[in-house]
């Protein structure tokens, strides 16, 4: 309700949905790997393009997983062949006349993630993936109020719950102790 009364709009392509200039956001591609135990690594770059074209593309920092498995990785069957989306995150600049504009953001991912070659073996492999993803930004650091107001609403949700939950068990003791006492007869 809150995102909506300040207008923010929501990139459902990113976490947190809410993205403004100075923001931390994370966008997962397009694609899946398969891979031992989900291991991945990667080198990530992204480009950010105001629609409009009334600046020149900028780079932007983007950061993305960086699991290390080594020579050896000890697996379970069911670990050997895990379906994972490779993310990355990046940072939006925190420049004001980037707020309330739409951008593209061009992501390209260089990954690397062990793959089975046999009954005990495994290869690393390397692919590239490539996502183009169109943001409306919202005001300067609006995904940051907006995920902090998401948790202080879900532990308030959750204090509310346990609250009723004692008024509950609160009356029910209530009634217990109105009720007439039982007899056992034999």
């Amino acid at each position: 309700m809150l995102r909506n009364q300040r207008h923010w709009p929501l990139n459902p392509e990113c976490y947190p949905p809410v993205v403004g200039p100075g923001d931390s956001t994370r966008v997962y591609m397009d694609q899946k790997i398969h891979s031992i135990k989900s291991y991945w690594r990667g080198n990530a770059t992204a480009t950010l393009t105001q629609m409009d074209g009334s600046s020149e593309p900028l780079h932007i920092n983007a950061t993305t997983n960086q699991n290390d498995w080594g020579t050896n990785i000890s697996v379970k069957s069911s670990e050997k062949d895990n379906s994972t989306s490779p993310w990355v995150n990046f940072v939006l600049p925190d420049l004001a006349a980037l707020a309330g504009r739409k951008v593209k953001c061009d992501i390209q991912l260089d990954l690397d993630y062990p793959q089975m070659s046999g009954a005990s073996t495994f290869n690393t492999v390397s692919s590239q993936m490539k996502r183009t993803v169109t943001l409306q930004l919202g005001p300067a650091h609006s995904g940051e109020s907006y995920n902090t107001l998401w948790w202080q609403a879900t532990a308030g949700g959750m204090g509310v719950i346990l609250l009723c939950s004692l008024l509950l068990v609160g009356q029910a003791r209530g009634l217990q102790r109105q009720a007439k006492p039982t007899r056992t007869y034999v």
